[in-house]
């Protein structure tokens, strides 16, 4: 092992650095978790909650499970039928969606790994991925907000910014965002 080497794993190693690297893979992980379950919940409810719900299960599996049809008669992936859907209507670009696909396959790396990002150099967990998983919330409550405002009567005659509507799971996310950068800050 070169002595630059040594000296990169010993400053991996060192308290405040492992620290940040383990804020920093929890707040991806956990934001991970936080906008996969609104993607797959989110749009499930839309279909299977309501008064008449005879038809909601089928609606569903014909109109958002039918969209894993690369699996080939096996059971359809939840979240890429999800993602599928919500692409088809609107709510997330082309380009989210493989940013999302990005961030799963980071996430994995870290879930399965997290030794390899804690004491390798070579590997950090990357907080880009971070932000844009924030992105992808806001769009998606961009997405739902009016749904929710307009079948929910809590919000009947109040003033409220359909554009600006934040979810718990967004504002919960922002305190993620926070916690990363003065970790990142600290580090300085």
């Amino acid at each position: 092992m070169s002595d630059e080497f040594a000296d990169q794993v010993r400053a991996k190693l060192s308290g405040s650095t492992m620290r940040n690297a383990l804020t920093r893979a929890g707040a991806l992980l956990t934001g991970y978790e936080l906008v996969k379950t609104s993607i797959v919940d989110d749009v499930r409810a839309f279909f299977t909650l309501g008064f008449d719900t005879s038809h909601l299960q089928e609606r569903y599996e014909s109109e958002v499970l039918a969209l894993d049809a690369k699996r080939g008669g096996g059971k359809p992936n939840a979240l890429i039928a999800s993602l599928a859907w919500l692409q088809q209507e609107g709510a997330l670009s082309t380009s989210q969606v493989e940013t999302f696909e990005s961030v799963r396959i980071h996430r994995n790396e870290i879930a399965h790994e997290l030794a390899r990002f804690l004491i390798d150099p070579q590997h950090d967990v990357r907080d880009d991925l971070l932000v844009q998983l924030y992105e992808i919330m806001l769009a998606l409550d961009r997405f739902w907000g009016p749904i929710h405002m307009g079948t929910n009567p809590d919000f009947d005659n109040r003033d409220l910014d359909e554009v600006t509507f934040q979810s718990g799971t967004t504002l919960l996310f922002g305190l993620l965002l926070g916690l990363g950068q003065s970790e990142q800050v600290d580090d300085q």
